[in-house]
C-alpha cells in the first residue's frame, strides 16, 4: 500500500524519491518464476548433464555438472568435472575432478588459462563454493560465507553466474525462500583475485532479476537476466548494467525477442556487448547479437541473426575472431567411434 504524505520538496527528498522510484520499477521487472530448464535437464528419474564451454587462451575448457538419477532414498549426487582442449579442439590429459557430493548448480569464468567455477547448493544444509584451476595444479576450492544467515532466514541458493576482470574474478549469486510469504529473492557478490583468493566478504547487491549470464563491460557489468519464463517460449533475456560494486544503473531492458534461451554468454568487443545464447523449441539454434546502447523496457527488440544449429546435447562457446565478431565453438557431446 503506497501512503501519501505532504513534504517540502528539498533536493534531498527529490533524489530520494526518485531512488525509491527506481526500487519500485526494478521490483516491478523480477520475474515470476525461473526461465525454463535448459535442453538436457531432465526428469528425477534419470540423469541430468549441464556443460559449459568456453575459450581459453590456449583452447578451451568444458566444464561438467552431472547429476545423477534419483535413488531408492530420493537423493542425488553430482560430480563437477573440467576437461582442457587446445588449440585445435582435441583433449589435452584427462577431466579434473573438480567435486562431488550433492548437487549443485555451477557458474564458471576463464581468465586466460585459469578457470573460476562456482557451485551452489540449495539443500537442507545449502553452502555457496567457489574453485579455482589454474593452468597448472592442483584445483583450490573455498567455501563462500554466506552474509545476513540465509539458512537462518529461510533463503537457499538458487542461481549463480561468474565473470572475469581486471582485478580476478566475481561471483554472483541469487538466494530464494524456502517459504510461502511473497518475499523476494536476495543477491549476493563476492570478489576473487587472479590467482582465486577471496578478497573481501560477500555482500548484497540490488539485483532481483533471474540471472542469466554476467561479463566486464570496461567500467561495471553487463548483466543478462530472463524475464517471464511462465511457459515454454515465453522467456526474454534481458540486460542492465551494474557498476563494478553491484548496483543497477537503469531499468533492465528486452534484448531479444520470447524463446527458450539457454547456454547464455556474453563477452566485450570493441563494438559492444556481444551475446550467444541457444534457443528454438529444440535447443538446436544459436543465436548472437551485439549490445551497442541502453534499449528499453517493453521495446520489442528485432530477432537476431542466427549464427549456426548444434545438436541439443552437443556443448557451444563464445569465442570473438580480430574484429570482434562473435564464432561459435562448438564440440560433439561424444567423440567418434573408431
Amino acid at each position: 500500500m503506497t501512503q501519501r504524505v505532504t513534504v517540502r520538496a528539498t533536493p534531498f527528498f527529490c533524489m530520494v524519491s526518485m531512488l525509491l522510484s527506481q526500487a519500485a520499477a526494478l521490483a516491478s521487472a523480477q520475474p515470476q518464476r525461473p526461465p525454463p530448464p535448459p535442453p538436457g535437464l531432465s526428469p528425477d528419474r534419470v540423469a541430468a548433464v549441464t556443460t559449459f564451454l568456453r575459450p581459453t587462451s590456449s583452447g578451451a575448457v568444458l566444464v561438467r555438472d552431472v547429476w545423477s538419477p534419483r535413488g531408492r532414498d530420493g537423493r542425488r549426487t553430482c560430480e563437477v568435472t573440467l576437461q582442457r582442449y587446445d588449440a585445435r579442439m582435441a583433449p589435452v590429459g584427462r577431466p579434473q575432478s573438480i567435486y562431488r557430493g550433492s548437487p549443485v548448480r555451477a557458474g564458471i569464468a576463464v581468465k586466460g588459462d585459469a578457470v573460476l567455477i562456482a557451485m551452489i547448493n540449495g539443500s537442507a544444509t545449502p553452502f555457496v563454493k567457489v574453485a579455482f584451476v589454474p593452468e597448472r595444479g592442483a584445483p583450490r576450492t573455498v567455501t563462500v560465507t554466506r552474509p545476513g544467515g540465509g539458512a537462518a532466514r529461510g533463503f537457499t541458493p538458487s542461481s549463480v553466474v561468474a565473470a572475469d576482470n581486471p582485478e580476478g574474478f566475481t561471483v554472483l549469486w541469487q538466494e530464494e525462500p524456502s517459504d510461502a510469504q511473497g518475499r523476494g529473492a536476495a543477491s549476493y557478490m563476492v570478489s576473487f583475485g587472479p590467482d582465486g583468493a577471496l578478497r573481501g566478504a560477500a555482500r548484497a547487491v540490488g539485483v532481483p532479476w533471474a540471472l542469466g549470464a554476467l561479463a566486464w563491460n570496461g567500467h561495471g557489468y553487463h548483466l543478462a537476466a530472463f524475464y517471464d519464463g511462465s511457459d515454454r517460449g515465453q522467456t526474454r533475456i534481458c540486460l542492465v548494467t551494474l557498476t563494478r560494486e553491484g548496483t543497477p544503473e537503469q531499468h533492465p531492458w528486452w534484448a531479444a525477442p520470447p524463446d527458450d534461451p539457454s547456454d547464455l554468454q556474453m563477452a566485450q568487443s570493441a563494438a559492444g556487448m556481444v551475446v550467444l545464447y541457444r534457443g528454438g523449441a529444440d535447443g538446436s539454434h544459436v543465436y548472437s547479437f551485439v549490445s551497442t546502447a541502453i534499449g528499453q523496457w517493453g521495446r520489442e527488440p528485432a530477432h537476431p541473426p542466427e549464427l549456426g544449429t548444434v545438436d541439443a546435447t552437443e556443448p557451444v562457446g563464445l569465442r570473438l575472431d580480430a574484429q570482434g565478431a562473435a564464432q561459435l565453438v562448438s564440440l560433439p557431446a561424444r567423440p567418434p567411434r573408431g
